[in-house]
């Protein structure tokens, strides 16, 4: 294709034509036009085509360069052979000034267009698979097989650096960024590497895992993976294939993959390794405390300890943790992917121990009860999780008991700030779920406006506490959500300051904590939080868009978009930063509390109104999907927790046309479980 993509060249061979020497056809094609034609061209094949501007290519095979030109309406084709003889022309890439690089099996010719001749040539031993050359600077990088070399037109008969393996396999193709002094190579490993032209050296690996995942690895272990790759890597411990979970910690470090990299903004960077240093503070370590060692603690479960099957609601089992380097950090216990003990399970930092035998007891939940029990040293390092399961029959089945609380504010101590429908949302919720049938019993706890402050919601915790291991809670909160000077998300208590949001405001750490450790298992956060930041509402602008409602009902979305000033980069990356970023990097960050999270939180504030319903789009979505079970996806006239989720999702991307996307933030794949 030629540079302004209007015309196309094509050609090629077959397996018998080089054998034959028959002409091959070279077709020339205008992309947006109707004009096409095909000419007689190499005996044998061509090997490739390479424009040099819109109308001037050339064309080359086996021992021949041709210099095409054409008119524009392809009636006329005028051309120039030149011959190479005893040279086997196989790849032919632009050089600095009108001049090209001609890679041959065992040679590498710079041609200059204009002298029409070799101006400078270097013999290779064995054949050369791929090459690309910066036309600014005159370097050159090619391959043999999967040795690379770095080297200048300038030097490159007394100046080469040569990288052995630089991949596993043979390199097929290498090309030079054009604004970053950067080299990308690729191979039938199926890897792609990063080089910095400057120093020669690895900046990372990219590797693709399945057809949507990927993951950048730094040649000291640091990566930065798409939600799914973790799933395709791991750790060689001894014989062991070992987990990156494991090493997590220490190595998922994405700030520092794309600061080598260069590739993307300081803010962007910094963004990351704020989502970093949050998840080191949730894990209750500092980055000094980590160390790069390969080092991992073991941890037992006692021989026979745990039976396949109780009739007893509970059992106790003695673990056995030891490390033979560092002392001990925790012992770390969770049933159906759901940490008993909270986040930071039990702590062994006041006990200076490098070796310890504990005794776990726990409550079984009814049913199927995934056990699995790990240690983690002082250095942030996991051991390998011990898995048991255990199956809990209750004498008599008995329905779980829902504790619902509900944080909703629409009228704020700042009046200015005053939402339309945030209230009423909390309120619907409460009335819904009180009709449900599938519970033995709906307790209910509500902080409105002026009741929503930092001290009461605290005190819910004791509320959460009384729920029992086979009960339900449901979190629910709506109001504003805003962001400090520190991209930390907090929720607006009624008398938060919305321009230091840090002073009275609820931190989203804060607010999954509640959840955290508590003696219930099936546990969903819901948050139906509009970003506000400090905005004169005077100036938002407000389009309203027709929606379908359901069966029978029509509606106008309302989006309220805030000024220009404050949707940029730097506060995009925050919204991105406060939710998303440390749940979809982090490996062991999704246990969490245990808890479910979904939430609407977008830089877009959506009101719904119609004749039926006067709420938030989610909260809207939300009791849709539970009325006429219209989220029972499965038809079994019930509704999970992830058929809710799906429903939700599905519900307001299409009531906004797309423009606001829900997102489960912790997804707890092996617990799944009823909610209506």
């Amino acid at each position: 294709l030629d540079p302004g993509g209007n015309l196309l060249a094509m050609g090629g061979g077959w397996r018998e034509s080089g054998l034959r020497k028959s002409p091959q056809p070279l077709a020339l094609k205008q992309v947006n036009g109707r004009a096409s034609t095909v000419v007689s061209a190499h005996p044998g094949g061509i090997s490739d085509i390479l424009f040099l501007n819109g109308q001037d290519f050339l064309s080359a095979a086996s021992d021949e360069l041709v210099n095409w030109h054409c008119e524009p309406s392809l009636d006329k084709i005028y051309y120039r052979l030149k011959k190479f003889d005893g040279t086997a022309i196989r790849k032919i890439i632009r050089g600095p000034g009108n001049t090209i690089l001609i890679q041959a099996d065992h040679a590498l010719l710079h041609y200059d267009l204009d002298k029409e001749a070799v101006v400078d040539s270097i013999y290779v031993k064995q054949p050369v698979s791929a090459i690309s050359v910066n036309t600014t600077s005159g370097q050159v990088v090619y391959a043999v097989f999967n040795t690379l070399v770095f080297t200048n037109l300038s030097s490159w008969h007394t100046k080469r650096t040569t990288i052995p393996l630089a991949h596993s396999d043979r390199i097929t193709s290498i090309d030079f960024n054009p604004t970053h002094p950067t080299v990308a190579t690729c191979s039938w490993d199926a890897t792609v590497k990063l080089w910095d032209a400057d120093s020669i050296k690895l900046l990372a690996t990219i590797i693709s895992i399945g057809s949507n995942d990927h993951i950048i690895i730094t040649p000291d272990n640091y990566y930065y993976g798409t939600k799914n790759s973790l799933n395709g890597i791991g750790f060689k411990y001894g014989k062991e294939f070992i987990s990156p979970e494991q090493y997590d910690l220490h190595f998922n470090r994405p700030d520092i993959v794309l600061e080598r990299i260069g590739y993307v903004s300081k803010q962007i960077v910094k963004s990351f390794n704020r989502a970093y240093q949050k998840r080191l503070q949730k894990m209750n370590f500092t980055e000094q405390m980590l160390s790069e060692e390969i080092h991992m603690p073991t941890l037992e479960l006692e021989s026979g300890a745990l039976p396949l099957n109780s009739s007893s609601d509970n059992i106790t089992f003695t673990v056995k943790a030891n490390d033979t380097k560092y002392k001990l950090d925790r012992i770390n216990v969770f049933v159906n992917n759901v940490p008993v003990y909270g986040l930071n399970g039990i702590s062994l930092r006041g006990e200076n121990v490098s070796d310890i035998s504990h005794v776990v007891s726990l409550r079984l939940s009814a049913g199927r009860n995934k056990i699995q029990v790990s240690s983690m040293n002082e250095k942030g390092v996991e051991s390998l999780l011990q898995t048991a399961e255990v199956t809990y029959h209750p004498a008599h089945a008995v329905r779980p008991n829902l504790y619902l609380a509900v944080i909703s504010v629409s009228r704020y101590a700042n009046a200015s700030m005053n939402l339309k429908y945030a209230r009423k949302d909390g309120q619907d919720i409460v009335s819904q779920f009180k009709k449900a049938g599938w519970y033995e019993n709906v307790y209910v706890d509500t902080l409105f406006d002026q009741r929503a402050t930092l001290e009461n919601i605290q005190q819910l915790r004791d509320f959460f506490s009384k729920a029992g291991t086979d009960d339900e809670v449901l979190f629910f909160v709506s109001g504003h959500g805003l962001l400090d000077q520190n991209l930390d998300f907090y929720f607006g208590t009624h008398d938060i300051d919305f321009k230091y949001p840090s002073r009275r405001g609820l931190r989203y750490e804060e607010l999954e904590g509640l959840l955290d450790g508590i003696p219930a298992r099936k546990k969903v956060l819901l948050i139906d939080a509009c970003h506000s930041g400090e905005i004169d509402k005077s100036r938002i602008q407000a389009v309203q868009l027709t929606a379908d409602l359901g069966k029978n009902h029509k509606g106008t979305v309302t989006t309220y978009t805030y000024p220009s000033d404050i949707e940029n980069d730097n506060y995009k990356v925050g919204i991105t930063t406060s939710f998303e970023l440390m749940q979809e990097i982090f490996a062991n960050v999704t246990k969490g509390s245990g808890a479910i999270v979904i939430s609407a939180a977008a830089g877009n504030s959506y009101a719904l109104e119609s004749d039926e319903w006067r709420n938030g789009v989610f909260t809207f979505a939300l009791l849709s999907g539970l009325k006429n079970r219209r989220a029972d996806d499965n038809g079994d006239r019930s509704i999970s927790v992830t058929e809710l989720k799906r429903f939700v999702s599905d519900e307001v991307e299409n009531l906004t046309h797309g423009a606001q996307r829900p997102t489960s933030r912790s997804e707890n794949l092996e617990f799944d479980f009823r909610v209506w």
